[in-house]
């Protein structure tokens, strides 16, 4: 089944269904290894208020319990769907030539989740959203936010995001990037998935301004909007992560966002969706109030047509995609629908990456649009509405809480029903070796997969490169250009081993290479434990011969 499919079921569900209630409990006891049958034995204790059936996973940690993976072997006992009781087993078959590289004093860490059948109700965290808080953070980080001119208080807003996300519990950290003599920095934050860490969805918006601006809506409303989002969802369990960011220097050109995606933090990350926060606090009910730019109507009508039904009035927010990511935007508009009605939303999905609408990628979605990832950005439309946009008039005054506060309502649900809601349990074990071996198998990280050759090489139109899988992984194949540029980045998800063939045709930049030169093609590969290796090829285009 379609996963947004699921999640539009789950959105259905009676809040009486998803009721919260008492979590269930799990210990681990006991770890036992045995290296002539290849076994780890798991002991714990499982309890559960309601004494109803629970769902039991396991998952293994190398990196000291940072990340923990699935478990890519056989497993076997009390695991899947649980009775509570004490005494309970899990018996992990590993086969060593799948572990990562490692030795005999390599540490693992297991972790074993207890969920039950009741996940909280997305109605829940939607009502805790606070509007008296928004208009307080709004009401501190009002005024210049710049690198030179705003010095200050831009420090003081990414101090205060630090600050915030250490205090929810998430994993905080900041990535530095240089501009000048100007050391940009994004502040993250990251709530860890209970089933499926590795896959994150992102909430950002961007904390700068503008010199001479106060930046309210521009951009001190997305920014509030997204901590009272972390604030909201940082009290409950997913299947997946959930990070939040605040990007720097987005007036300067995107530049945060662009160094988030080209420099990952974590790279064994799965980027499955982003909803950026870009002016989202000012509403106006007058007709007129809303203008659009030139051609709007003409490449998207039925917005045009839902504008103009209603005076032309500034009483909507727009929920921008690419055509990528017309799920996520169809996830937006029902989650509004769902559990935020009185918001008005209005859907524009722009073909490709937006290279036909500039004016729908001057914020921090486009560098996501760019690398493949579905992405949103949620905006009341900047100058198209709000006359003080990059002027001194850009004050809290002007901006409609209550329709701020729908906004955010709507980004929760949107991203809770994403994440998937689970009600858990989890305990993590001690730290365990598994001695005498060593993944001589994983050590030579090139023997994972096979890449080439080109065929034909030199070319002058169509190509196609061969590969070969030695076990379960993600693949990525980038086309760089004669002149560095990333032409096309494609991903194929959990490849079973075996022999695939790359095309042309299956990269969307690669019929538009039509200079002569020389180009490079890198696949890399990531295994189910995070771990990735690339290589690169060199394809040499030659003009065609009539």
């Amino acid at each position: 089944m379609n996963k947004f499919f699921k999640i539009l079921l789950f959105l259905a569900l009676p809040i009486s269904i998803i009721a919260q209630n008492t979590p269930p409990e799990v210990t681990i006891t006991g770890v036992q290894v045995d290296t002539f049958f290849n076994r780890v034995t798991f002991f714990y204790d499982l309890t559960d208020a309601e004494d109803t059936l629970l769902l039991v996973d396991l998952r293994i940690s190398v990196d000291s319990g940072k990340t923990f993976v699935v478990i890519p072997d056989s497993v076997s006992g009390d695991i899947g769907e649980v009775s509570p009781g004490n005494a309970q087993q899990i018996d992990w078959i590993y086969e060593p030539a799948s572990l990562p590289v490692l030795n005999s004093q390599t540490p693992f860490k297991a972790k074993i989740i207890a969920r039950d059948f009741h996940p909280p109700s997305i109605q829940t965290m939607v009502n805790l959203v606070d509007s008296n808080r928004i208009k307080e953070d709004l009401q501190w980080m009002e005024g210049v936010r710049h690198r030179s001119a705003g010095a200050v208080l831009l420090q003081a807003t990414k101090d205060s995001l630090t600050t915030r996300f250490q205090r929810l519990g998430l994993q905080s950290d900041i990535q530095s990037f240089p501009y000048g003599n100007y050391t940009g920095q994004n502040i993250i934050g990251k709530k860890f998935g209970k089933l499926r860490a590795q896959r994150v969805w992102i909430n950002d918006a961007h904390f700068d301004s503008v010199i001479g601006s106060p930046g309210a809506d521009d951009n001190a409303s997305g920014t509030v909007g997204m901590l009272e989002v972390a604030r909201i969802l940082s009290q409950f369990n997913f299947e997946e992560s959930i990070s939040f960011i605040g990007f720097d220097l987005e007036e300067a050109g995107l530049l945060g966002s662009i160094s988030y995606v080209l420099n990952p933090p974590e790279h064994s990350q799965e980027i499955s969706g982003v909803i950026n926060l870009e002016m989202i606090g000012y509403y106006s009910d007058l007709p007129n109030s809303q203008t659009l730019p030139p051609g709007f109507d003409i490449l998207f009508p039925a917005a045009s047509d839902s504008v103009k039904a209603q005076e032309n009035k500034g009483n909507f927010i727009t929920n921008v995609g690419n055509e990528n990511s017309s799920a996520l935007v169809s996830l937006f508009k029902s989650s509004a629908q769902t559990w935020v009605p009185d918001l008005r939303v209005i859907d524009v999905i722009t073909p490709g990456n937006g290279q036909i609408t500039p004016d729908l990628r001057r914020s921090d979605h486009a560098p996501f649009w760019d690398a493949g990832f579905q992405a949103l950005m949620i905006t009341d439309g900047s100058e198209f509405r709000n006359s003080n946009y990059h002027t001194p008039g850009d004050l809290v005054s002007t901006l409609d809480i209550h329709f701020l506060t729908n906004v955010v309502k709507t980004t929760v649900a949107t991203l809770a029903a994403a994440a998937i809601p689970i009600h858990s349990g989890e305990s993590q074990s001690d730290y365990f070796t598994i001695p005498d071996v060593i993944s001589t198998a994983r050590m030579n990280k090139v023997n994972t997969f096979t890449f080439g050759p080109v065929i034909p090489n030199p070319t002058s139109d169509f190509w196609s490169v061969p590969y070969q899988l030695k076990e379960i992984m993600d693949v990525t194949l980038t086309l760089i250009g004669p002149d560095g540029s990333v032409l096309s980045n494609q991903q194929r998800k959990k490849q079973l081993p075996g022999f695939y063939t790359w095309h042309s045709t299956d990269l969307p930049g690669a019929k538009e290479a039509s200079l002569e030169g020389m180009y490079l093609i890198q696949m890399t590969g990531r295994d189910l434990w995070g771990q990735s290796h690339s290589e690169t090829l060199k394809i040499i285009r030659i003009h065609h011969q009539h």
